[in-house]
């Protein structure tokens, strides 16, 4: 699952406090929770948020949290998931600029 989590530009995909909705408290922990390059994130008691560069890759991104969300949650079924730290999932972000390949 590394390997799709730096695809969202975060090794941890943040979890915001919870606001009302419609509220300019859940706009404001929205927009913290967006900082650097983090692409995708959970509001607490409300749902998801993915960004892109166009609405197809928002699309794409609102799919990888998806799909993190369900295998993170079948994972706790069987077992502690391990994580990984910052450090790994940075190696793995660095590697899918060259998809792994060596400098020319």
């Amino acid at each position: 699952m590394h390997y799709v989590i730096s695809l969202l530009g975060t090794s941890e995909v943040p979890v915001v406090d919870y606001a009302t909705y419609g509220t300019a408290a859940l706009a404001q922990n929205a927009f913290a929770g967006l900082s650097g390059s983090t692409k995708a994130l959970l509001l607490a008691n409300h749902g998801t948020i993915a960004l892109g560069a166009d609405l197809g890759e928002a699309a794409l991104n609102a799919r990888i949290l998806e799909t993190l969300a369900a295998t993170y949650w079948r994972a706790l079924a069987v077992g502690t998931p391990v994580i990984l730290t910052d450090a790994e999932i940075g190696d793995v972000t660095e590697r899918h600029l060259t998809y792994g390949q060596p400098p020319s």
